[in-house]
């Protein structure tokens, strides 16, 4: 199986992407995804919500217009209060492992 995903760290001769996941279609098929602000969003109580934020200072700017650090903490807020289970995704700075606990 091959990484899924980026590696923005280190050095690589090649990283083996999975590009072909016709093998996964009926598996992805009812699942929605959506890409915006996460006030914007609504969520299902039995919704699983897998997010990503624009990560942490230290690579603010990955997504145009960047993302502040109260873009963090309401991101955090908003998916804290969700009924079902959410994994929110992010770098493991100490500013957010703070905010975590």
């Amino acid at each position: 199986m091959g990484i899924v995903g980026d590696a923005p760290f280190g050095r690589y001769a090649s990283i083996p992407y999975i590009a072909d996941f016709s093998a996964d279609q009926a598996r992805f098929a009812s699942w929605d995804s959506r890409c915006g602000d996460v006030e914007d969003l609504s969520f299902d109580p039995e919704d699983v919500i897998y997010a990503e934020s624009d990560l942490s200072r230290d690579v603010y700017g990955v997504l145009r217009g960047g993302c502040s650090w109260a873009d963090q903490i309401r991101t955090v807020e908003r998916l804290s209060h969700h009924a079902g289970p959410a994994v929110l995704v992010h770098q493991p700075t100490d500013s957010i492992l703070d905010l975590s606990t």
